[in-house]
């Protein structure tokens, strides 16, 4: 009995907020799986994880084994390969209906072939059937960009015994973690009495858990801080010899821009239709309760609820006054679900409470579960009327509860009033997730945030606006030809009025090709997002579909194939990611800084180290119980907030006998 035929099916789609990352492996023959070994290098908040499983089977007859992986939100596959016998196959990443073809040809000529597409979401799934005594190696490559909140990043890779089939006999999980600021802080949860902790350098830090057996014990979750950069930031740069990329980190300290957040003026509008009646309802007074707390008393606020009817806390914006705060609650408490759902009537009602004010940061956020059934309904119209009456450009978070929601047209809504939507799920604690997102946006340092760059750059994303507390804006750019030099500026509002920052960087040394990697995954996922917004055409497909396959990412206009017959050379139909670490950060020379903020750019440590505003960890720490109090630090449950969605994938494996 020889391999037979399996099918892998993933699904990309748009969504911003980051959720942990999450892997599992489902085996329906536990003791087929040998070894599982994931990888995780992270270069300036870059992360390329590899996951390998080592498949033996030590019976006498061929046996099926089937697997499920779950990727983060906005992450993108970028290879896949077998291992069999000695040669590795690697997928192409083509269009998706050529996948497809190729695909059926090879199940129908008895050939053994894997597709990997889109389908729904962010669980991909694949079979295979191991022939008696043979041994095969599966690898897996996924990439994503880890967002800053609340002053930390985190990376959360999910681990569920139940998806394992039963303990694995020998799990390995290695990461190594460069950045261009220096990594203040490391701690390991639900794994620490494992794990081995090395700090490289100021820089660099690994980490190495081993297990045999493997006892699941939750998440794997590294998180890690970094001291801050003043004024207009760092540049990590890297050129092709051809053309110039660079990561522009803009991450100013508080005391840069007033001293404290910029006052809110911030409407809440809540769905209150019959369809949240129940856990939905109560769960949404909890958040909102938690909510209210963290309300400053120098910011403005109303309530918008909405059903078939509106209605709203007050006639207009009031303070955040303690007696302000206990009448919303009493108003709150006092709700109850009933009704259609009037989302343009709302939105429109809450836009109406929102004057233009440049030292203060106007915010709308919408939670809805439902579809519009009262007053205007139709999407096209509500968008229109939504974007035209937002002339103070407020920003508009959307929050979908539950499976009803269109999310495709709230993602288009935020996209289009400078914001990103989100989804809420109610499977898991809603009230925790609503609050965790608003602590995301709940300190506004700047709004307005503009940057320029020259030589003139093509970068990503196109507009930011806003920068919050324990966050950071992270800029890629693309330069024509090979300039040694930078010059930054970035403009925008603080609570004290006009800010500018300006400064001027080298971009000769860098070594690290993410840079260009990261700029190719950003121009992907503008694309997908100006899709979402205006609607799929010919020309946009094209170029997501071209870049795609050029950079090896499975978007939901490519899939990745492999057929396995013919014998080819390892890699020879995929783009190694280069996922080098180089214990050090790159170097680009500084060549002055003037302006506002002025500041000196991205060196090697040995030029300028960041002061570390914490003591450095010991070089080398086995974390246990003792051990991970003191390695511990507060960090808030994982928002979610500017990224995109990856939605279900499924499996198909096809069997045939001689």
């Amino acid at each position: 009995m020889r391999l037979r035929a399996w099918v892998v099916a993933l699904v990309l789609g748009s969504m911003a907020l980051m959720s942990a990352v999450q892997l599992g492996v489902e085996a329906a023959e536990p003791s087929l799986v040998s070894s599982v070994d994931i990888g995780i290098n992270i270069d300036n908040s870059y992360a390329v994880t590899t996951v390998t499983e080592v498949l033996k089977n030590p019976g006498t007859e061929a046996a099926n084994a089937s697997f499920n992986v779950q990727v983060p939100e906005g992450a993108f596959i970028s290879n896949f390969s077998l291992t069999v016998d000695g040669t590795t196959y690697y997928g192409s990443v083509i269009t998706a209906q050529s996948a497809q073809q190729k695909y059926d040809q090879a199940v129908s000529s008895g050939k053994t072939a894997g597709m990997l597409s889109t389908r729904g979401k962010s669980l991909f799934s694949y079979a295979v059937n191991v022939k008696a005594g043979q041994e095969v190696k599966v690898q897996l490559v996924f990439e994503e960009f880890l967002k800053m909140k609340g002053g930390w990043f985190e990376y959360s890779l999910y681990l569920n015994e139940t998806m394992f089939g039963g303990p694995i006999p020998s799990m390995g999980i290695h990461s190594n973690i460069d950045y261009s600021f220096v990594i203040t802080d490391v701690a390991i949860q639900n794994y620490s009495a494992g794990t081995t902790v090395d700090r490289l350098s100021s820089y660099t830090v690994s980490t190495t858990y081993n297990a045999q057996p493997f006892n699941c014990s939750g998440n794997y979750v590294i998180r890690y801080g970094v001291s801050k950069s003043s004024g207009a930031g760092r540049v990590i740069p890297y050129s092709d010899g051809t053309d110039t990329y660079f990561m522009h980190i803009f991450a100013p300290e508080m005391k840069e821009l007033g001293g404290s957040p910029m006052p809110k003026q911030i409407v809440f509008v809540l769905d209150k239709s019959g369809s949240m009646d129940g856990d939905k309802i109560t769960q949404l007074k909890s958040a909102f309760d938690g909510i209210l707390n963290q309300l400053r008393e120098e910011d403005q606020f109303n309530i918008v609820v909405f059903d078939t009817s509106i209605r709203s806390w007050q006639t207009a914006l009031g303070k955040a006054t303690s007696e302000n705060r206990n009448s919303a609650r009493n108003f709150m408490s006092g709700i109850n679900a009933g009704g259609s759902t009037d989302l343009n009537g709302a939105l429109l009602n809450a836009l109406g409470d929102i004057s233009s004010t440049d030292n203060q940061a106007p915010i709308i956020v919408m939670l809805t579960d439902g579809q519009p059934t009262a007053g205007v309904t139709g999407k096209a119209q509500i968008r229109a009327n939504i974007k035209s009456a937002n002339t103070c450009a407020v920003p508009i978070f959307c929050l979908g509860f539950g499976s009803d929601v269109d999310f495709d047209f709230l993602q288009a809504l935020s996209l289009e009033n400078h914001a990103r939507a989100l989804k809420i799920y109610t499977d898991k604690d809603a009230a925790d997730q609503i609050k965790d997102f608003y602590s995301t946006i709940s300190s506004p340092l700047m709004k307005g945030i503009k940057f320029s760059y020259e030589p003139a750059a093509d970068i990503y994303p196109k507009g930011v606006g806003y920068l919050y507390d324990g966050s950071e804006i992270v800029v890629v750019g693309k330069l024509n030809g090979t300039p040694q030099d930078l010059k930054v500026s970035v403009n925008g509002n603080d609570r004290e009025g006009v800010k500018s920052f300006s400064a001027s960087f080298g971009l000769l040394g860098g070594t690290s090709s993410i840079p260009a990697r990261f700029w190719n995954y950003a121009k992907v996922q503008e694309l997908l997002d100006q899709i979402t917004v205006d609607g799929s055409n010919t020309q946009l497909v094209n170029e997501v579909t071209n870049l795609s396959i050029a950079n090896s990412f499975v978007t939901p206009y490519t899939s990745m194939y492999v057929e396995i017959g013919e014998k080819k050379q390892a890699g020879a139909d995929m783009k190694p990611t280069d996922t080098t670490s180089k214990g050090t950060a790159s170097s680009s020379g500084n060549t002055g800084g003037s302006g506002s903020g002025g500041s000196s750019n991205y060196n090697t440590p040995s030029t300028t180290p960041t002061p570390n505003p914490s003591p450095n960890p010991p070089t080398k720490t086995t974390t246990g119980n003792g051990a991970e109090k003191s390695m511990a630090v507060p960090f808030p449950s994982e928002a979610i907030f500017l990224a995109l969605f990856i939605t279900v994938g499924i499996m198909a494996a096809r069997r045939r006998s001689k």
